[in-house]
């Protein structure tokens, strides 16, 4: 309508590489971020205990930090770096895709952690 346009993300269909490109991602904007991550807390679907939040105190804030305040495709980017599921999923879907981006989450940390401790 006002002329926008609207910059598409492509979002790679697998879920280790989309975790891959958060964690790159949380490198650069928040050095350390994998040995603040509470494991045991660690839930992708909630706004509080995903990555995101457990970093920056809530998802909604931690999007705002990582892809900026006003970024108009922050959903797509956001799931582009395995921070969300896909929303246009079914119900049952979007459930089965968090738990596996929890789970991918999860094996990314324990990795760096292991290497760090090596």
């Amino acid at each position: 309508m006002f002329g926008f346009k609207k910059k598409q993300v492509p979002v790679d269909t697998s879920v280790e590489s989309r975790v891959e490109a958060g964690a790159r991602l949380m490198d650069s904007q928040a050095p350390g971020w994998h040995e603040t991550v509470r494991l045991s807390d660690l839930d992708l679907s909630s706004n509080y205990r995903c990555v995101l939040g457990q970093t920056y105190g809530s998802y909604t804030v931690g999007a705002y930090k990582v892809f900026g305040l006003f970024a108009p495709n922050r959903g797509d980017e956001s799931r582009a770096h395995g921070f969300d599921a896909n929303r246009a999923l079914t119900q049952e879907e979007i459930d089965r895709e968090f738990i596996a981006l929890t789970r991918a989450w999860r094996r990314e940390i324990r990795e760096r952690r292991e290497k760090v401790s090596a």
